[in-house]
């Protein structure tokens, strides 16, 4: 699997082992196609049955106030935002400690952390414990979903990565509108309760499937991996490996300075503190319909929760099909754009921002479709349409960051998600609160339309420094060597 090289010193000689070149076998990116989708799937199957869990909560808050005698509407939105809350703390637990202890354990926890809260969330008493439980829960999926995204690229190269990509958008996207259907048919035929344990049994099946089928694809933990054995059969300390820069027996340690990596990155790294902010205000805007989206149909339109659950099939089909066209574009102007850049022996992952334009026109109008189409009682259609483009937006806008985190960080990838997720959490769980006063002042023609209008200036404008400027802000990093940066 791996060469062993000798690394001479003056007290003594330090065995170092490599990959056996960029083209071994046993690197995660040279396996087996068949090797790589089954991870790919595996990891895909447990982001469904999270997004479903998640997703199947918001028709059943009105009966979960009622039998746990919740009065304040404040309180009500606690138990959707929390969730959305966790964001900024899952991945900021989980991503990096992956980085430390392999993908393989830090997912099968975070799976174990999210079903058992989910579990508990079914047999609460009181809104304390509900709300608790929701909050752990959410910091396992959120976590095991960010690390998830690291999976990919640790299995694929730059180049057919986009690929994994959309599938696993697929089977998250897909969980997100299966969720809300499932929970407006529960919400009227079976008891709330009744919603938690059914996803329970569904969590713990992907459970089971990410604990027997999911490859470790972490490079360092597998390369260490191979260290310990070699140590087992000649004796002594484990040899260092290419990715080791420097000894260190302290485990507590090494266990800190991987937990604080990812807010060590937000907060010493311009290039992703200004990805954080971008992509935390165009989500949280986006967010802003997801959450309304479920009492547009049953107040606006009178409609039942279960027929206005089905509309949430146009907000899939606006985040799979138009994206599904635009990266088979991405990723075959990058394979062209790689090709002209390994000429020159230079690689600019700042390219695919320049994609990102089309949702910087998408999001603002389908946001003002969408508003005045429910504020003038326009046909369904119309505002189904709205919400396509608002999802077709927020689908391009993941895709081009993720794709760019992936290269631009190849080995801290996770590390760098969970700092880009600290401003989606926050604004995922604020923009949704302000948002019911916003449009109970001006109307939702006049909160879309200043929404709308934000979200212009900031997808021209961000998208502009971006391409511009993200190469000098990619530049401006820490002492953590990153390839590419005199690129």
């Amino acid at each position: 699997m791996a060469t062993k090289q000798l690394e001479i010193r003056v007290t003594d000689i330090v065995v170092q082992i490599f990959w056996n070149g960029d083209d071994d076998k046993d690197h995660p990116l040279n396996w087996k196609p068949s090797h790589k989708w089954r991870a790919v799937i595996v990891v895909s199957s447990a982001v469904f049955s999270t997004s479903i869990a998640s997703a199947m909560v918001t028709p059943n808050v009105p009966a979960i106030a009622e039998t746990l005698s919740i009065d304040s509407k404040e309180r009500m939105q606690l138990i959707y935002s929390v969730f959305a809350l966790s964001y900024a703390v899952g991945p900021l637990i989980f991503c990096p400690i992956s980085e430390q202890l392999g993908r393989y354990w830090t997912i099968t926890t975070a799976m174990v952390l999210f079903s058992l809260g989910n579990l508990v969330c079914g047999l609460s008493r009181s809104a304390t414990l509900l709300i608790a439980a929701r909050f752990f829960s959410g910091m396992g999926g959120n976590g095991g979903q960010s690390v998830a995204i690291a999976v990919l690229s640790d299995t694929f190269s730059s180049d057919d990565r986009m690929k994994a990509i959309s599938v696993y958008s697929t089977f998250s996207i897909s969980g997100m509108v299966i969720g809300p259907i499932l929970g407006a048919i529960c919400s009227e035929k079976f008891h709330w309760r009744t919603l938690f344990h059914g996803t329970s049994v569904l969590n713990g099946i992907a459970l089971v499937i990410v604990a027997t089928f999911l490859p470790e694809t972490y490079p360092p933990t597998l390369l260490r991996r191979e260290a310990t054995k070699i140590s087992k059969i000649r004796g002594g300390r484990p040899p260092r490996t290419q990715y080791d820069v420097e000894d260190s027996e302290d485990l507590r340690r090494t266990m800190w300075h991987c937990a604080r990596r990812s807010v060590k990155f937000l907060v010493t790294q311009p290039i992703l503190q200004f990805i954080a902010v971008y992509y935390g205000l165009g989500f949280g805007v986006s967010f802003i319909i997801f959450s309304v989206f479920p009492s547009i149909w049953t107040e606006a339109y009178g409609q039942t929760p279960i027929k206005g659950s089905l509309n949430f099939i146009w907000l899939g089909v606006g985040c799979l099909i138009p994206g599904a066209s635009i990266v088979s574009a991405i990723e075959s102007e990058l394979a062209l754009s790689r090709i002209e850049s390994e000429r020159r022996h230079i690689l600019k992952p700042e390219k695919v921002f320049g994609y990102m334009f089309p949702a910087a026109v998408f999001l603002p109008l389908g946001l003002f479709l969408f508003g005045y189409s429910v504020q003038n009682k326009w046909h369904p259609a119309y505002v189904n349409i709205g919400a396509a483009f608002v999802g077709f937006a927020s689908t391009i806008i993941s895709f081009a960051i993720f794709k760019y985190l992936g290269d631009a960080y190849p080995l801290y990838e996770a590390s760098a998600i969970a700092a880009v997720q600290v401003s989606r959490a926050v604004t995922s769980c604020t923009f949704p609160v302000f948002s019911r006063k916003l449009f109970a002042m001006m109307g939702y023609d006049g909160g879309t339309g200043l929404l709308a209008s934000i979200a212009l200036v900031l997808g021209l404008v961000g998208t502009s420094v971006l391409v511009v400027f993200g190469k000098r802000l990619r530049q401006k990093t820490w002492r953590i060597p990153l390839p590419w940066t005199k690129g």
